[in-house]
C-alpha cells in the first residue's frame, strides 16, 4: 500500500512538472511577422515587438563552417555585409571583398571589442582588437578565455553580440561557430508592441494594422460616429478635390489658394474671410491656453489662407464645430501657396473628452437580465443597470429610484362609505343596514354612525342616493 502512495505521489509530480512545462513552452509570440516570433509558442502571450529601424533579419542566429567543407557557408546579415570563413585567417566580408584571403585589418564595413556590448571597449579593427595571437584571426586560445565579442557595422550602425563556440586551426581545416545576436537598443532602434490593437470595424478605436484583439476596443457615448483619426491629403492641382467628411452638416475641402471651407454650408470655394462656416479655430493643440475664434483671426498669416510660414513653427491647430461640440486637434503636414496648386495634408484626432464624450469599453452596457435597461448584446458592464419598483407616487411603497414599474405598486384602503358592514362589496346587506337605521341621527365621528354614508348626522334620503350610486362596487 504505502508502494502504491508513492507511485501516485511520483505521478501527480510528474504531471504537474510536465504542465507546469507545457504551459510555459507553449506560450510566446504566435504572429510570424513580429520581430521576436516563437515558432514553437502556441498561444499568445501579449509579447510580439517590431523594430522601428531598418533592420529586418532574425534576432539571433546561430552560423557554423564545419572543417574542410565546401562550398563555404555564409552568414548573410544584410546588403553589403556577408560573414564568410576560407581559411586559417579570419572571417571577412564577402559582400565587399572578393577574396578569402583577408586583409591584415579585417572584414571590410565592421568594428570590433572583445567582450559583451555592456564592456567598455572602444571599437577598433577586426586586428587589433581579435588576431593578437599568430596568424590574423586566430582566436583559438583567447576562446578558453573570453568566447564573446562584440562587432558593429559601420555604414548601417548595428550593433551585434557574437558568442564563439568554436574557431579552427589549420589542422582543423578553418572550422569555426557562432551564435549572433542583434542588439536593439545599442543598434539605435526601438522595440516596440506588434500586431496588438482593437481588431472590430465597428469600434471606434478601431485598428486596421492590429492581427490580435488585445481587448482595448472603445465606444463613445455621444453622436459622434466617425473615426477616432482621419488623414486628409490633397495632392497639388488635384482633381476631384478631396473631402474630408466629418458629419453631414460638416464637410471641410479646399479647391484654391484660399482657406478650407465647409462644403455642406457654403456653395463656393472662395471661403468668406472669416473661414469654415460652422467652425471655430485656435493655435497649439487642444490644451494650449488659446481662445476659439473664427479661422481668420486665429489661422491665418498674410495672404488669405497661407499657412505655410506658421506651420514652420506649429504645426498643430484645434478647431471645434460650434453645432455640435466636437473639439479636434489637427496636425499639418503640408498646405500649398499659388504655385503649389493650393494642395495640403492633415491628420484629424478626435478629442472626447473636449467634446462632452466619455470613451467606454466596447460593448459596454447594463448586462445584468434583471434590469430595466438589460442589453443582450452588451458585453461589458458599465455600472448603469437601473432596476424595477413602484413608480406611483401615491402608492404606499413608492421608489423614487425605480427605473420601471413592475406592477408591485401598493395602495391605502379605498374610501367606500357604501359599503357598511365592510365586506368589501356594496350590496343588498349594505341596504338592509341602512333602510334599519333610516330617519335616524347621530354624531358622525363616532364609528357606530356607519349608515351615514354622507356624514351629515342623518339617515336620510342623501344617503339612500349616495347608496344607489355606488350600489355594486367593490372596495
Amino acid at each position: 500500500m504505502k508502494f502504491r502512495n508513492n507511485s501516485l505521489t511520483l505521478t501527480s509530480a510528474l504531471l504537474f512538472v510536465f504542465s507546469i512545462t507545457s504551459a510555459t513552452a507553449q506560450s510566446g509570440c504566435t504572429i510570424p511577422g513580429a520581430w521576436n516570433y516563437n515558432a514553437a509558442a502556441i498561444e499568445d502571450d501579449g509579447s510580439c515587438t517590431q523594430l522601428i529601424c531598418d533592420y529586418t533579419g532574425p534576432r539571433t542566429i546561430t552560423f557554423t563552417k564545419n572543417p574542410f567543407q565546401n562550398p563555404l557557408p555564409q552568414d548573410v546579415i544584410g546588403p553589403g555585409l556577408t560573414l564568410r570563413r576560407g581559411t586559417v585567417r579570419g572571417i571577412f566580408n564577402s559582400a565587399a571583398e572578393g577574396a578569402y584571403n583577408v586583409g591584415a585589418e579585417g572584414p571590410a564595413d565592421t568594428q570590433w571589442h572583445f567582450g559583451g556590448v555592456n564592456q567598455a571597449l572602444p571599437f577598433v579593427s577586426w586586428k587589433d582588437a581579435i588576431a593578437i595571437q599568430g596568424a590574423p584571426g586566430n582566436l583559438f586560445s583567447i576562446l578558453s578565455t573570453d568566447p564573446i565579442t562584440t562587432m558593429r557595422m559601420i555604414s548601417t550602425g548595428w550593433v551585434f553580440e557574437i558568442q564563439w563556440h568554436t574557431w579552427g586551426k589549420q589542422s582543423q581545416g578553418a572550422g569555426c561557430s557562432y551564435t549572433r545576436t542583434f542588439m536593439v537598443e545599442e543598434s539605435g532602434c526601438q522595440e516596440i508592441p506588434f500586431g496588438y490593437g482593437c481588431t472590430n470595424p465597428l469600434a471606434y478605436n478601431f485598428d486596421a494594422e492590429a492581427i490580435i484583439d488585445d481587448g482595448s476596443c472603445t465606444e463613445l457615448n455621444c453622436d459622434y460616429v466617425g473615426y477616432e483619426q482621419v488623414t486628409i491629403t490633397k495632392n497639388p492641382f488635384q482633381n476631384p478635390i478631396p473631402e474630408d467628411v466629418i458629419s453631414e452638416n460638416m464637410i471641410l475641402k479646399r479647391e484654391s489658394i484660399y482657406g478650407i471651407y465647409n462644403g455642406a454650408q457654403e456653395a463656393g470655394y472662395n471661403i468668406p474671410a472669416g473661414g469654415p462656416a460652422d467652425t471655430e479655430w485656435h493655435w497649439g493643440d487642444v490644451n494650449a491656453n488659446y481662445a476659439f475664434t473664427d479661422w481668420k483671426s486665429a489661422i491665418l498669416q498674410g495672404e488669405l489662407g497661407n499657412l505655410y510660414v506658421s506651420l514652420l513653427s506649429d504645426p498643430v491647430t484645434t478647431m471645434r464645430i460650434l453645432s455640435t461640440g466636437w473639439v479636434f486637434e489637427i496636425h499639418w503636414q503640408s498646405w500649398g501657396t499659388q504655385p503649389q496648386g493650393a494642395g495640403y495634408s492633415y491628420t484629424r484626432t478626435f478629442i472626447p473628452e473636449a467634446s462632452g464624450c466619455i470613451e467606454v469599453p466596447f460593448g459596454s452596457g447594463c448586462t445584468d437580465p434583471e434590469a430595466c435597461n438589460y442589453e443582450a448584446d452588451a458585453l461589458v458592464n458599465d455600472g448603469s443597470c437601473i432596476y424595477p419598483g413602484c413608480t406611483d407616487p401615491e402608492a404606499v411603497n413608492f421608489d423614487p429610484e425605480a427605473g420601471c414599474d413592475d406592477a408591485s405598486c401598493q395602495f391605502p384602503p379605498a374610501d367606500c362609505p357604501a359599503d357598511i358592514n365592510e365586506d368589501g362589496v356594496v350590496n343588498t346587506n349594505d341596504l338592509l343596514n341602512l333602510l334599519a337605521a333610516f330617519g335616524e341621527t347621530c354624531n358622525p365621528l363616532l364609528p357606530t354612525c356607519a349608515e351615514d354614508i354622507d356624514n351629515n348626522g342623518q339617515m336620510d334620503t342623501n344617503d339612500l342616493l349616495a347608496f344607489l350610486s355606488a350600489f355594486g362596487s367593490t372596495c
